[in-house]
């Protein structure tokens, strides 16, 4: 062994170890490892020899075949070699004449053009897709899409049906369009359309030349017009296309019908030649002396006194005038008249013979002269002594003067002044019994009569001189209690038990008794008890007053500002500045902020925010500083500083406001200026007029409109708003158009929006949308409940309900099942015409077989995505185990039986349910909570303030005496809730009967209101 290997001399090397790197040396076993067995397999055939060396040599050969071709174009595998193996240019020639075969045929309507005959298309050769008359062929890669071309030609033989329409040269028929059968046709020679109505025709031109179709509004626009000048309750008919209805009476000019009315034209002018021609009648007092005809001719001819005179005028008729025929009239010497002739005398005439007529006078005396008083002399009436002449206009009184002086008078045992008429007073002596004599002073009959302007007597315990009523009249008011003096040093009157007191007389005047006039807030100060109690009964007592119909009555001695006042007639105030200013006005309750400031000298002055007035005629204010205004006739404010000044109008609660007529606002802060409009509720302001709204913070500017809820601020005209926070869409969205609201259009008033559409004109209720009814926001929606299936017909506008539009598209679905496509697999996308083709394609978990017509979509239990990742299918039963539970020892925990306990899982991203068997999701069930919570919530505070609506109506107090009426008001708390309620009481004069009815309301905007009547005994 040297550097160049090992010469072992042809010994044995032993124990070698297996050699594991290239260049190791190997041992036998690890050669006797290394033999080489070759088999032989399908197609494969192997043979050995061995060789010069003894070494086995193996020859790996390939059994081969060749390759033949069908007539249809396939390959033919061999039969009794189908093992063996070809070689590449045998594959190659066999591919190369492979082929695949294309024909052309014919499916449904379809049509052929010459025979078909099957081709065979090779490897590298072309199939070319054509398209032919009126088709549009687009190749995308390896696929090829026929459709119809946009603009079709055929010949003049050529024709096309879609549905029941066929188009032909010159011919469009609509088969079977109408009820019985009858086809719609156009061609050259017109329309025949078929017993159809033809609608959306535009308007055509109405001239001399026109050959434009009319459309039914021109003729209804011409019918209705011709109607309208017949005039006599003439009318068109658009139904049946006719004018009827005429009907026109001839009457006299007393109103009186001439004749039967007539029912055309041709009887109306009948009847007025027939009236024309009866011509007119001239009579006198006696009746009917003539009747004139339009022919005849009226004559006017003189008279005695008078001359007639007619003459034509400028419009076509006569003037007629009478001239009088005069003659004179003469005076006789006695100085009366006479006529010299008939005739009517003329004014010179006239004036002379009364100038110089007149009238005789004479006296009795011995002379007896007479005198002619013509007109325009004076005639003097002079008065002697004890005579006294009056003269009153035209009248002249001759009477005894009142003061008359004579020598002597005598009379005969009495004296009587005045007369027996009216009744006189007689003065006559008497002789006493002690036979003095007195004067007797009596009547006609008697009877006492009056002393006046006697002198007054003197007043002393032995004086007989008589005494007048201004002395006795000072005793009146002692008595009363007025200082005044009395003509006596010592005045004793006599007391209840006996004794005797001196009456003392004060030298000045200090009044203690002040009452309060009815109105205006003033005074009247005396010390007269009596007087004092009859002003107290006709005028009232401070701070309660109620007037007659005099008005203006009051002595005013002082004034105060704190009073009520009732200046209306028949009107009622009580309380601290409560004015009744309107007659038969209420005013009860206290002004509101009352202030009182002490002026130097001590005189209190008050004032206040607001004075509780009923100022309008027949008006109610109840409360604290309510202001019902002098327009505000029969009108009621009740509650804290309201104020009224619409006619007819009631505001009732804190801070309302109404200025409408005729409107009405209950609860708090609500102010409603619209007349014939409501607020009930707390603050809420409505300025439409016939509006109403029953809810909280609400805006209702619009009219005719209507709100139940509260929140409600955006409202449209004629509408209704139902829910919290509902308002109108239209003027929420006014951004919204035909372009981005489907089938939306924006209404001229911008108050509402309406269907629009190709087809709009063929929809009904499209147009003249007068308003909305919405129960909801964009935001916040509900769901409208217990609708009636409403009408499906084509002039129909009725409210569709969930069962009508479910079996809409059930029998829609049942329709698109019922269709009939053509479908293949493994394909792109469908987007199939008319007659097209669906392709369906395999996905994850699905497999699409076709078998014939039929479509079959397979789930196998496991599939492989395209990830590589296998998915398994559920079952109809879906388990959930989550992680076996680990004690604290790392043990998985069994239960006793020995089972693995498993954590509980979450289901995670579980969509909100839909149908009834549905699984739903927390969010969905808390929903629900919440929703039950506040329906709770909801409850729990409409009765509290259910309660604090039955406080106030208990809190009501009642009339409790015969023939006594009230009318009361109250308020209550309860639970954070306030309520308020009015009531009348009344009980019948007997007290039998007792009426009594009640209006309640509360903060949660509720309302009651009861009446009853009850009989007692």
């Amino acid at each position: 062994m040297n550097k160049h290997g090992l010469n072992n001399g042809g010994n044995t090397i032993t124990n070698v170890a297996n050699g594991t790197n290239g260049t190791d040396a190997v041992n036998v076993s690890q050669l006797n490892a290394t033999k080489t067995f070759v088999n032989q397999t399908d197609g494969i055939r192997v043979n050995s020899s061995t060789n010069a060396n003894g070494a086995t040599v193996y020859t790996v050969g390939a059994n081969t075949t060749s390759l033949t071709h069908n007539t249809n174009g396939t390959v033919a595998v061999p039969s009794n070699n189908g093992t063996n193996l070809v070689n590449a240019s045998t594959v190659a020639n066999a591919i190369n004449n492979a082929s695949w075969n294309v024909t052309s045929g014919v499916t449904g309507t379809g049509s052929q053009d010459g025979s078909s005959s099957s081709e065979q298309v090779k490897p590298g050769e072309e199939v070319k897709f054509l398209a032919g008359n009126n088709l549009v062929i687009k190749q995308s890669g390896q696929n090829f899409t026929y459709s119809l071309s946009n603009n079709i030609s055929l010949s003049n033989t050529g024709s096309f049906t879609v549905g029941n329409t066929t188009v032909k040269d010159g011919n469009i028929t609509i088969a079977n369009s109408t009820a019985d059968g009858s086809n719609v046709t156009l061609n050259q020679r017109g329309l025949n359309n078929g017993n159809n109505t033809i609608t959306n025709v535009a308007k055509g031109n109405i001239s001399e030349n026109s050959t434009d179709a009319i459309n039914g509004s021109q003729l209804y626009s011409l019918g209705n017009s011709t109607a309208t000048i017949f005039g006599g309750n003439t009318r068109y008919n658009a139904t049946l296309g006719r004018i009827e209805g005429f009907r026109l009476n001839t009457t006299y000019a007393n109103g009186n019908t001439y004749g039967a009315p007539a029912t055309n034209i041709g009887d109306a002018i009948t009847n007025l030649n027939k009236y024309v021609n009866e011509g007119w009648k001239v009579g006198n007092t006696t009746g009917v002396v003539e009747t004139i005809t339009p022919t005849e001719q009226v004559n006017f001819v003189n008279s005695s006194t008078l001359a007639a005179n007619v003459i034509p005028n400028a419009q076509g008729g006569v003037n007629v005038s009478f001239d009088v025929l005069s003659g004179n009239v003469t005076v006789n010497p006695n100085g009366t008249t006479s006529a010299t002739k008939p005739g009517i005398a003329t004014i010179t005439n006239v004036t002379e013979a009364i100038n110089k007529s007149g009238w005789n006078i004479t006296t009795n005396n011995n002379a007896k002269t007479s005198e002619l008083i013509n007109p325009g002399k004076t005639v003097s009436i002079n008065q002697g002594s004890n005579i006294e002449v009056k003269q009153n206009g035209s009248n002249i009184t001759i009477a005894t003067a009142q003061n008359v002086s004579f020598n002597n008078v005598h009379a005969n045992n009495s004296i009587s002044i005045g007369n027996s008429t009216t009744g006189n007073v007689t003065l006559t002596t008497k002789t006493n019994s002690n036979g003095t004599t007195s004067l007797h002073l009596g009547n006609n009959t008697g009877g006492p009569v009056g002393i006046s302007n006697v002198k007054n007597g003197d007043v002393s315990e032995n004086s007989t001189d008589a005494v007048n009523g201004s002395q006795l009249y000072q005793i009146y008011k002692v008595v009363g209690g007025n200082n005044q003096n009395v003509s006596t040093t010592n005045t004793t009157i006599v007391n209840p038990n006996g004794t005797t007191s001196n009456v003392t007389i004060a030298t000045s005047a200090n009044y203690t008794m002040k009452t309060y006039n009815v109105k205006d807030q003033t005074e009247f100060v005396t010390n007269d008890v009596i007087q004092a109690i009859g002003r107290m009964n006709e005028e009232g007592i401070k701070f309660f007053h109620t007037n007659d119909e005099n008005v203006n009555k009051s002595i005013i001695q002082a004034n105060n500002s704190v009073d009520s006042s009732a200046a209306g007639a028949y009107s009622t105030a009580l309380g601290a500045r409560a004015k009744a200013n309107g007659n038969q006005s209420l005013a009860m309750g206290s002004a509101l902020g009352i202030n009182v400031t002490t002026l130097a000298n001590g005189t209190k002055v008050y004032s206040s925010v607001q004075d509780t007035v009923a100022g309008g005629e027949s008006s109610i204010a109840m409360g604290t500083g309510i202001n019902v205004t002098a327009a505000a006739t029969q009108a009621i404010g009740i509650g804290y500083a309201n104020n009224v000044s619409g006619a007819q109008s009631i505001a009732v609660g804190q801070n309302a406001t109404v200025t409408g007529t005729q409107s009405i606002a209950i609860g708090y802060g609500n102010r409603v200026t619209g007349s014939h409009s409501g607020a009930f509720g707390d603050p809420t302001v409505v300025t439409g007029n016939s509006s109403y709204s029953i809810g909280n913070h609400n805006k209702l500017a619009t009219d005719s409109t209507y709100a139940l809820g509260s929140n409600i601020t955006n409202t449209t005209t004629n509408s209704v708003f139902l829910g919290d926070n509902s308002r109108s869409f239209a003027q929420a969205n006014s951004n919204l158009n035909a372009s981005t609201g489907a089938h939306v259009a924006l209404n001229t008033n911008t108050s509402a929006y309406t269907y629009n559409n190709l087809n709009s004109t063929q929809v009904k209720g499209v147009d003249n949308v007068v308003g909305v009814v919405s129960v909801g926001s964009d935001n916040a929606t509900r769901q409208i409940q217990g609708v009636a299936a409403g009408v499906v017909s084509e002039n129909s506008t009725d409210a569709i309900n969930g069962s009508q539009l479910y079996n809409s598209l059930k029998e829609f679905n049942a329709a698109v099942v019922n269709s009939t496509v053509k479908i293949s697999t493994n394909g792109n996308n469908p987007s199939p015409a008319i007659n097209g083709v669906i392709n369906f394609n395999n996905g994850n978990g699905t497999v699409v077989e076709k078998n014939g017509s039929n479509i079959t979509i397979n789930t196998p239990t496991t599939y492989v995505n395209k990830d590589g990742t296998k998915s398994q299918n559920a079952t109809n039963q879906v388990n959930f185990i989550g992680a076996p539970v680990i004690d604290k020892n790392g043990n998985v925990v069994k239960d006793q039986n020995g089972n693995v306990i498993y954590n509980d899982v979450r289901l995670q991203k579980v969509a909100p349910g839909i149908q009834d068997n549905d699984a739903v999701n927390v969010g969905q069930l808390k929903q629900v909570a919440n929703n039950l919570n506040n329906r709770i919530n909801q409850v729990a505070d409409d009765s509290d303030a259910g309660v604090a609506s039955a406080m106030a109506t208990a809190g009501l107090p009642q009339a409790f005496l015969p023939g006594k009426s009230m009318a009361a008001v109250a308020g209550s708390t309860y639970r954070g809730k306030q309520g308020y309620a009015v009531g009348f009481s009344a009980i019948s004069d007997g007290g039998n009967w007792i009426v009594k009815g009640t209006a309640s309301g509360n903060s949660k905007g509720y309302f009651g209101a009861t009446v009853g009547a009850g009989y007692q005994w």
